[in-house]
Order: structure tokens, then sequence, then C-alpha cells
């Protein structure tokens, strides 16, 4: 069990002429995950779960990572 802390979620942006014109479909998911590791997110409200789903995303779980550095910008 367990419980997330944060969750963030980036849209792949074109930078190149060179990258695919359907970056606006790539996303990464950030979770920050306290307990036992889990497989793929799922939400405990089914009509939010139904949503996500409704997307068919493919997903790949890179694994779990530990945080190496933070750097927080307070001039911001």
């Amino acid at each position: 069990m367990g419980q997330w802390d944060s969750v963030r979620l980036l849209r792949r942006r074109r930078e190149h002429e060179d990258d695919p014109v359907n970056l606006d479909w790539q996303f990464l998911l950030l979770v920050e995950w306290n307990g036992v590791p889990i497989d793929l997110p799922r939400m405990d409200d089914p009509a939010v779960q139904s949503l996500f789903d409704a997307y068919a995303p493919d997903i790949v779980r890179l694994g779990g990572f530990d945080t190496a550095a933070t750097l927080i910008n307070e001039a911001g």
C-alpha cells in the first residue's frame, strides 16, 4: 500500500525540424509514490479511471527512480 505525494503530466514538445509531428500525443506521467511499488497507475474512482482508459494510452513503465538531486528556483 502507499500513497502518491505528487503527480506531474508533461507533454513532449517539438524541438527540432526532424522531430515527429505527432508529439502532441506523447506524455510523461511523473508520480512521486510513497509505499510499496505499483505496476501501472490506477485511480480509485471508476469514473476517473474510465476517462483515463478512454485515451487507450500505450503505457511503458520505466521503473522506480530515486532522487539524485533537487534544485528549486526560489528567485522565480
